[in-house]
């Protein structure tokens, strides 16, 4: 993968914390598990088009005839989210939002809600799949709501109070400060409640499915993310001048709906390929690092 492991000078230099390196070789041997168990591997994604984008490319004489026209108005943006796997696209299960550009974050995650993404993920996604899967996704926040949030530096002390007298945790008196209270119940927490419980994870579990997510900057891992590559390119193709909203949303549909079982297939075979070369690389993580003094 063209990593090597060396001294760090006091300079940038990019490196893995060993966090991210465990949690990538645990995903490596969950979804390989599970797919030799024979869950069926389904994928899924948001990503945004802004209404006003084009090809940066095109043929042109230079000429005014070769002059791509581009509106003073800020636009759309679209955020659109779906899932699909080696089947193809999961039918039905395409959703589609949007909001003008001006009122749009920067971030386009932050059109997207937990509230928004739970309904779609449970009658788009859930109810349509008709066999045991593996439902890959990111960790993005909407994905990964808790159920059982515990309490941080960030809590109100009385909320942080309330919290220790619904689990029986024992508040001393007199009451210490946040910090003192937070590593009481950091000792004093039953177990069962130390493990993050998240509400799609439980959603899925309902209907027969795992929820498995992947490692912090690993969207190499995501077939979909070729999959939007592939939609994205074909959108801007055929925008080469301001439509109306329902025209491109439109246009965003036939896009997705031209993404073959085939295209699914290639693209999760060429993800496979990465995951092996991942697991090739065991070795140099057992490796004993000498230092002579």
């Amino acid at each position: 993968m063209g990593f090597s492991h060396k001294i760090v000078r006091r300079k940038p230099t990019r490196a893995e914390s060993s966090d991210i390196v465990a949690w990538r070789y645990s995903y490596l041997e969950k979804i390989r598990d599970l797919r030799l168990r024979g869950y069926n591997d389904v994928y899924l994604d948001e990503t945004w088009y802004d209404s006003h984008m084009c090809l940066m490319k095109n043929w042109t004489d230079n000429s005014e005839n070769c002059v791509v026209p581009i509106s003073s108005a800020k636009g759309d943006r679209i955020v659109i989210v779906h899932c699909g796997g080696r089947s193809g696209f999961i039918d039905g299960a395409l959703g589609i939002t949007h909001k003008k550009m001006a009122d749009a974050p920067a971030d386009y995650h932050g059109t997207m809600n937990s509230a928004i993404f739970e309904d779609w993920f449970e009658n788009s996604v859930l109810k349509m799949l008709e066999e045991p899967s593996v439902i890959v996704c990111d960790n993005a926040p909407y994905h990964s709501r808790v159920l059982n949030p515990r309490p941080n530096s960030s809590w109100r002390k009385p909320l942080i109070l309330h919290y220790m007298s619904t689990h029986n945790i024992p508040i001393p008196d007199p009451v210490p400060i946040i910090p003192q209270l937070l590593q009481i119940i950091e000792q004093q927490l039953p177990p069962s409640e130390r493990v993050k419980r998240y509400a799609i994870d439980e959603m899925a579990a309902q209907h027969g499915h795992i929820v498995l997510r992947l490692p912090p900057y690993h969207c190499v891992l995501n077939p979909i993310e070729f999959v939007w590559s592939q939609v994205k390119r074909r959108v801007r193709s055929q925008n080469l001048k301001s439509r109306p909203l329902e025209e491109l949303v439109t246009i965003l549909k036939s896009a997705c709906e031209s993404v073959t079982q085939e295209h699914w297939q290639n693209y999760i075979k060429h993800v496979s390929e990465i995951e092996e070369s991942y697991r090739s690389l065991n070795p140099v993580f057992d490796r004993q690092v000498v230092i002579q003094i």
